[in-house]
């Protein structure tokens, strides 16, 4: 298993305030993205007072990484790929606000800089619904609308946060998503393309805080029983 960051358990007093403007942020080392409209990634914390979908924000924070967007994102490590039998999970924390756009994990990507990207998407909402959704050329393929389920955590009161753990295991029959635990979705694997990177998709005007992001790849398999004499 491959963590590219760690969970914390002083995360929600060290992101009780908002950030100084003058807060030393970096881009996160390896680490690629792309926007589904031309946007500029900063690292200045200031950054909302710039108008528009100009520019978006994706920052490494210990623990792990945060992230305001403006049109929605695919952030990805660069260096990773998976293919065959894995599973990828996150610990995802929505912050306060009103949009209902998905947020959530992607996998299965390829040509993520081009026209031609494809994707598929597993995504939770602020209304506690959950979508998977695929990508490619340009054109959305919904694979499950958006479906309320009782896994995803609501913020308490409007002003809380919400955290998520967002689980995606690829099968040789099948793609299962879950969020904290409990089974929400599967489709079945056929032709998906699975195989490629994997990472954060999240949609346009979202404030959120990711804690981790596990990589599990599946090294073997249980063998078929042995026929009867």
């Amino acid at each position: 298993m491959k963590r590219i960051s760690f969970l914390s358990c002083g995360l929600l007093a060290a992101l009780a305030f908002p950030l100084s403007a003058t807060a030393q942020l970096i881009l996160p080392p390896g680490w690629k993205w792309a926007t589904d409209v031309p946007s500029r990634v900063t690292t200045n914390a200031d950054f909302d007072k710039v108008l528009g979908d100009s520019v978006w924000r994706f920052t490494q924070m210990t623990p792990g990484f945060h992230v305001t967007t403006r049109p929605a994102a695919l952030m990805y490590d660069a260096t990773i790929q998976a293919s065959g039998r894995y599973a990828v999970e996150s610990v995802q924390i929505l912050f306060p606000g009103t949009s209902q756009s998905g947020y959530g994990l992607f996998i299965g990507g390829r040509d993520l800089d081009a026209a031609g990207a494809q994707f598929i998407a597993f995504l939770a909402r602020r209304d506690g619904q959950v979508s998977i959704e695929r990508r490619s050329a340009g054109q959305t393929t919904t694979l499950v609308p958006w479906t309320p389920s009782p896994a995803v955590k609501l913020a308490p009161k409007a002003d809380d946060t919400a955290s998520n753990t967002l689980r995606v295991s690829v099968e040789l029959d099948s793609l299962r998503f879950n969020i904290n635990g409990q089974p929400v979705a599967a489709v079945a694997r056929r032709d998906l393309p699975v195989d490629g990177y994997f990472g954060f998709r999240t949609g346009a005007d979202i404030n959120m805080h990711i804690t981790t992001i596990d990589f599990m790849r599946r090294l073997a398999t249980v063998p078929p029983p042995k026929p009867a004499p």
